[in-house]
């Protein structure tokens, strides 16, 4: 999907997703979140599984968490934070390129969302990131942008 004036996004039901992970509080930009999530990566010495089973949490106050899912890991482990996804409805839409333009894609997925009637929630946006930023060409990445939706009342 190029970048467009409009996205195209799916409506899906997505069930809970539990792990653990590291958090940010504060201002968020693709840098700190960039960083947070290498140092996640190197904490955890999971440096190689990074496509499409790494996720972000982007909340309404500016912080982030950045967490595997649990089938990673056998235990808890002391330092990091339990995190979860909710399950929820979710508009769904890919960002294709650098993580620098990101809340761009964000803003066109949120316009598709009211196209079809939807309206976003107060809750943490989700990011799934689908390959590995030290393996692929900016312009090659794509994430997932999960937006979680309910109907207009």
């Amino acid at each position: 999907m190029s970048q467009k004036n409009t996205f195209e996004i799916e409506i899906t039901k997505k069930n809970k997703i539990e792990g653990l992970g590291i958090c940010i509080a504060g201002e968020t930009t693709p840098e700190t979140i960039g960083l947070l999530r290498g140092q996640f990566l190197k904490r955890t010495d999971h440096l190689s599984i990074l496509d499409g089973d790494c996720y972000g949490l982007l909340f309404p106050n500016n912080g982030y968490k950045a967490f595997f899912s649990n089938k990673y890991f056998d235990s808890s482990i002391e330092s990091f934070s339990k995190i979860k996804i909710t399950a929820d409805l979710y508009a769904i839409g890919v960002h294709e390129g650098s993580y620098g333009n990101l809340s761009e894609s964000l803003e066109k997925i949120i316009m598709a969302i009211k196209k079809k009637g939807l309206e976003k929630k107060n809750q943490p946006i989700v990011h799934r990131f689908m390959n590995d930023p030290r393996k692929t060409v900016s312009r090659d990445l794509r994430t997932e942008i999960w937006i979680p939706t309910i109907e207009k009342t």
